[in-house]
């Protein structure tokens, strides 16, 4: 099922960005464990990333878990906090509710789906590639149509930014695609990438 998976859901990210992003370990979730996840550590200087997938996950949640993988570039995580910031601009959080813990928190806008807009409570630094939902709801609404619970299609804007993050961001991974650069390091951004497409993203959401 994991080669199953990797083959579907592989072709929605560019090549550059795997790349950059490094190698990542796909593992079957503990069996009292209810929901997939994505850990990233770095053991003896060696960086270590891992999905773990329940076994009934449905296929669109191997693309979210692998987002997370590749949020951690910094283009991308440093895009992902200029849109959140630009979206949720004046909302106060609130908590995810039903089915979450009493520490869980969002900041819900008009996103298709309240856990687009968590917040773990680190979004504050824009130099900073952050852990958010923000990316990997919107890999599953744009490629696999997922829908909010009162079923709301992903948004126009969201899905275009989606779309050209990956798109402006794997371009300039490319560049950098050469020996000499380490991918996967969990210390920084994955590859020396360029901040002009940051600054490119962060205009065109404040333009609007």
């Amino acid at each position: 099922r994991i080669a199953r998976l990797c083959r579907h859901s592989a072709p929605f990210i560019p090549d550059s960005l795997k790349w950059a992003a490094g190698p990542v370990q796909v593992k079957a979730q503990k069996p009292l464990e209810d929901r997939s996840d994505y850990t990233a550590a770095e053991r003896d200087g060696t960086p270590i990333h891992r999905i773990r997938m329940t076994r009934t996950a449905e296929d669109s949640v191997y693309l979210h878990e692998y987002g997370h993988h590749v949020e951690r570039i910094g283009v991308i995580g440093r895009a992902v906090w200029a849109f959140y910031q630009h979206r949720t601009k004046g909302e106060d959080l609130e908590p995810l509710g039903d089915g979450y813990k009493p520490t869980e928190f969002t900041r819900p806008d008009e996103f298709f789906n309240r856990y687009a807009g968590k917040d773990y409570g680190k979004l504050t630094s824009r130099s900073e590639a952050t852990p958010s939902e923000l990316f990997t709801m919107g890999l599953e609404g744009v490629f696999y149509g997922k829908r909010g619970p009162n079923g709301d299609p992903i948004d126009d804007e969201y899905a275009a930014f989606i779309l050209g993050t990956l798109l402006h961001s794997g371009e300039r991974a490319k560049r950098y695609d050469r020996p000499g650069n380490t991918p996967g390091s969990t210390s920084g951004p994955a590859a020396p990438l360029a901040a002009e497409v940051v600054e490119d993203v962060y205009k065109l959401v404040n333009s609007r």
